[in-house]
């Protein structure tokens, strides 16, 4: 994670690039405790958004100011957090599931990180269980094969989905980095039978 913070920002032409980039670097900073760093970052990726030629969609894509809202709600509901506002979180963080529920599906995904998984673990942290299971359980319907907790921050890995092929790596909503064990591809019904047994 530290590494992303050295690396040097994109070309500040590049709209979508530069959000993508304070997103990332927005998330490591909270993950080092460095509220104000995160918060200028949130504040440039705001500013981003108001370039009018994100909004522009290229059919039969989602237009890139879909995604752009997402990020930066999934890092103002973060700081939110750091901040101890808990009910600014669940308000910022429902509206960012919204917005993603808004997107068209393709293949690949235009938006990989689920704003529900985010939720999930900072409810969980909230001391709000019930609500964050069902967060998980709707996201399990939406994304089947992302149902793999981070082995560094849970002692659960990928080794507990069964499956055959390798299709993606998860980004981990509570230490923000991608695990470094592969994730298999899952059956639905043996995900929703892992979790009722959790």
């Amino acid at each position: 994670m530290a590494e992303k913070l050295a690396t040097p920002a994109p070309d500040e032409r590049l709209k979508y690039a530069t959000i993508l980039d304070c997103f990332a670097k927005g998330l490591a900073q909270v993950h080092f405790k460095n509220g104000m760093a995160a918060n200028q970052l949130l504040t440039l990726l705001q500013s981003t958004i108001q370039d009018c030629l994100l909004a522009v969609r290229s059919m039969p894509f989602n237009a890139p100011l879909q995604m752009a809202a997402i990020a930066a709600g999934i890092l103002k509901g973060k700081l939110y957090y750091t901040e101890g506002k808990n009910t600014d979180v669940i308000t910022a963080l429902k509206m960012v599931i919204v917005e993603e529920d808004k997107l068209i599906y393709r293949e690949p995904q235009e938006w990989l990180i689920p704003a529900r998984q985010y939720l999930g673990a900072l409810l969980l942290k909230m001391k709000q269980p019930a609500l964050a299971e069902k967060l998980y359980r709707e996201d399990l319907l939406a994304n089947p094969t992302m149902a793999v907790l981070c082995s560094d921050c849970t002692g659960r890995g990928a080794s507990m989905v069964p499956g055959s092929q390798i299709t993606m790596a998860v980004l981990c909503s509570d230490c923000t980095r991608a695990c470094s064990q592969p994730v298999k591809r899952a059956k639905q019904h043996f995900i929703r039978e892992l979790y009722d047994g959790i």
